[in-house]
């Protein structure tokens, strides 16, 4: 169906008269007139002639032009066949088409719009499943960056043990000496400060990769719950 997109069938410029649609009749009920408004604007963005749409569709001519005409309410397939590529949202031409089925009330009508809404929560399905997959990959490469975050921060404790205990050897080796031994310690207790710092954000960290993921996840990205 993305030929319905692409212009005439050779791929030519829209051709004088493609496109042209005889007017929608004036009593045609409101909702089925705005629904058949969408469907013309995405049909005339075809560049197509009925017959070439409907070849396309493998539907009958006829059956083409009384969905364009209001006179018939076409199923989602088709509507979704004319908004593919197009700028208008799937969404509102859903809307339009449930209104347009609940406007015209009939057996048949009812039926259509079963279909429509199991057709949707199918849709809804699959976007939850991508979003929990979306999700999962998430998690794993946040994991993966916390491991490495604490591997350099254990790397960054060692570090300074190893300087603490040479400050602390250079310190007994210069007991006697009040001017040295009170610089020694006082840079002793900077590094064991800079040490328990580091130890706290450490164990913070591995509490955030134990506790981060319990209860629910809210992402960035809209509920995309539309047709």
């Amino acid at each position: 169906m993305s030929e319905l997109i692409m212009g005439n069938e050779r791929g030519g410029p829209q051709q004088a008269g493609v496109g042209a649609l005889k007017p929608l009749a004036p009593d045609l009920p409101p909702a089925k007139r705005e629904l058949a408004k969408a469907l013309r604007a995405l049909y005339r963005s075809t560049g197509l002639t009925v017959r070439q749409c409907a070849r396309q569709c493998h539907l009958d001519a006829s059956v083409v032009s009384r969905y364009l005409s209001g006179a018939r309410i076409p199923p989602w397939e088709f509507v979704t066949a004319l908004a593919s590529g197009a700028p208008l949202n799937t969404h509102d031409l859903g809307l339009l088409l449930e209104q347009a089925l609940q406007e015209d009330g009939g057996d048949a009508a009812r039926i259509a719009m079963l279909h429509l809404q199991l057709a949707k929560k199918g849709r809804e399905a699959l976007a939850a499943q991508r979003r929990a997959k979306d999700l999962e990959e998430q998690v794993t490469q946040t994991q993966k960056e916390l491991s490495t975050l604490q591997k350099k921060m254990k790397t960054e404790i060692e570090k300074l043990e190893k300087k603490i205990l040479r400050a602390r050897q250079e310190l007994k080796h210069h007991e006697e000496d009040a001017q040295p031994t009170a610089a020694l310690e006082a840079k002793l207790q900077v590094l064991e400060k800079e040490k328990a710092k580091k130890k706290g954000d450490l164990a913070f960290s591995r509490k955030t990769t134990i506790t981060s993921w319990d209860g629910a996840y809210v992402g960035p990205d809209a509920f995309d719950c539309g047709y």
